[in-house]
């Protein structure tokens, strides 16, 4: 339960410093356009796979074989995490804004989503499993929140290709389930 409490206490924070916004009534009318930057990032994901994977294609566009990009997969994957969630809290009127907006997008989701079990209703509707799968998938955003963070500012590129598959997989599962529930409720 502290857990729980914690997220509440987070999300407070959050909108008392105006990184999340409640009642934003314009928010819900860019939804369609979110969760299609949302896809959009998955695609150039899983191309920076392909490059960073094919020396016919490195050849192609003049790279060396040794030449990866696995750190952006993480992050254009995790970016695709981060603009699926941004649509789905925009059904709710949750506008997150430039303040803290990872953290406030994390913490949101798990305020309107998590903590008031609806994401457990929508994919009982869909799919018929409930709390196990929709805490993993705030565990999945937290989780690629962290190696975004990380793979950005600590590692090498070339060490990354576990990470990345990793997070490309958590995206596309993500992106599946979140599109599953806007278009369920004819958002999208």
């Amino acid at each position: 339960m502290k857990e729980f409490n914690d997220i509440l206490k987070e999300y407070n924070l959050l909108v008392s410093k105006n990184g999340i916004k409640e009642n934003d009534s314009e928010v819900h009318t860019r939804i369609h356009l979110m969760f299609g930057k949302a896809r959009n990032n998955l695609k150039i994901a899983k191309g920076i796979l392909y490059i960073s994977t094919n020396n016919e294609i490195k050849n192609l566009l003049k790279m060396e074989d040794k030449d990866t990009f696995f750190d952006w997969v993480i992050q254009a994957s995790y970016y695709s995490m981060f603009h699926a969630v941004n649509a789905l809290l925009a059904t709710k009127k949750i506008k997150i804004s430039k303040i803290d907006s990872h953290k406030s997008a994390l913490y949101a989701f798990g305020r309107h989503f998590i903590l008031t079990k609806e994401l457990e209703e929508e994919l009982f509707v869909i799919y018929g499993e409930v709390e196990e799968k929709a805490l993993a998938l705030f565990s999945s955003l937290a989780e690629e929140k962290q190696k975004r963070g990380f793979s950005a500012y600590e590692r090498l590129s070339k060490m990354n290709i576990d990470p990345a598959k990793e997070s490309l997989e958590n995206a596309e599962e993500f992106l599946k389930i979140i599109g599953a529930i806007l278009a369920k409720n004819k958002y999208i």
